[in-house]
């Protein structure tokens, strides 16, 4: 959270030319075992021979990204490189199968949202048959999907997003494996 607030003292903009990785971000991604290198339009952080890709416009995640690498790189299942390191690449929106999730792959518009957050909710929400649910913030629908299973046919979801790109994930039909 610091280099979140020291990003906005800065008064960097997202999307500001290329993401630059200051000094104190690449010593802090190094104690913790990543590499970081930025492009144009992406960002990113490799521990051993996984990788996470960001979008250069989330730059402000990345610190996040290098702290709590395992839960970033581990919310989806990998697509493996022609070099043999593993990718979890949230650098533009796509399709992902989402560990532990294995109905059907998710659409993202950028980082993931993992079962793990997601079963969360679920625990705290105890939802039943015949619930109402209010999805303030669906993203990409991940939870959505996750708290119709639980209201059945007789409960209602209903999935608010105010985000014009989430919405373009969210209206994307979802492909059976």
């Amino acid at each position: 959270m610091k280099y979140f607030f020291d990003w906005l003292r800065r008064g960097e903009r997202i999307g500001a030319d290329s993401p630059k990785l200051s000094p104190k971000f690449r010593m802090m991604a190094s104690e913790v075992g990543v590499v970081a290198t930025a492009r144009s339009d992406e960002i990113e952080l490799v521990k051993d021979s996984r990788v996470v890709r960001i979008g250069a416009r989330h730059e402000i995640y990345a610190a996040d990204v290098c702290k709590e690498f395992e839960h970033y790189f581990g919310a989806v299942e990998p697509i493996r490189l022609s070099d043999g390191r593993m990718l979890a690449d949230y650098s533009l929106p796509r399709w992902h199968d989402v560990s532990g999730f294995t109905t059907h792959p998710i659409h993202f518009p950028s980082l993931p949202e993992p079962i793990e957050t997601t079963s969360q909710y679920l625990e705290f929400a105890c939802i039943k048959s015949g619930d109402c649910v209010l999805d303030l913030g669906a993203y990409a629908g991940l939870t959505s999907i996750l708290f119709s299973r639980l209201v059945g046919a007789n409960g209602l979801v209903i999935a608010v997003e105010p985000d014009q790109q989430n919405i373009a994930s969210l209206k994307k039909k979802h492909r059976c494996s």
